[in-house]
């Protein structure tokens, strides 16, 4: 008794063998020596066998293309450096970003304490021309400013006597609820 034959297809579908058995894709089979003497020379099948298609008893596989190996990542060496490349950028814009996120944290606080981006630090309140002051209108008539503009409507002494003791937020409060009319 001869020894068997393994016939491997590397191939995704089956193959074909002349004398009507099949090499399942990607699969294998075991075939009597006579079976692959009757196939061995048929131009298809020596064609395969010689393009690392067909692989007879483990023999003739063929060395991974550099284009088939693969890094950890699953990567060819062409995509690694591109992952780089990807990964290096990546890194740039969120460092360009954080700063930005930082500027626009300081421009909402900012805008919270009630400055714009040109005005820089607000001088303390009730200084002459800056910061909330009591300012009359008129005998028994009283409005806030604010940088020697009126923001409130006109007010009673008892309303605004207190003001000036209030903590900033309670002043910005009290403004709100007694604004200008336009």
């Amino acid at each position: 008794m001869s020894k068997q034959v393994t016939l491997e297809n590397l191939l995704p579908g089956g193959f074909g063998l002349p004398t009507g058995q099949v090499i399942p894709g990607r699969g294998s089979i075991v075939v009597e020596p006579e079976i692959w003497e009757a196939s061995k020379d048929h131009p298809v099948v020596a064609a395969q066998v010689k393009a690392g298609a067909i692989i007879v008893d483990g023999k003739g596989r063929k060395q991974p293309e550099a284009s088939d190996v693969r890094d950890e990542n699953g990567d060819t060496p062409e995509m690694a450096e591109m992952r780089k490349r990807f990964d290096a950028s990546f890194a740039a814009l969120t460092t360009e970003l954080q700063a930005e996120k930082s500027k626009v944290g300081d421009l909402e606080a900012r805008l919270a304490v009630g400055q714009s981006e040109q005005d820089g630090p607000k001088a303390p309140a009730n200084q002459a021309g800056c910061g909330y002051a009591i300012a009359e209108r008129g005998p028994g008539w009283f409005s806030i400013t604010f940088d020697g503009k009126e923001v409130t409507k006109g007010l009673r002494k008892d309303a605004v006597e207190r003001f000036e003791k209030l903590s900033d937020a309670d002043k910005k409060a009290f403004v709100q609820a007694n604004k200008a009319e336009a």
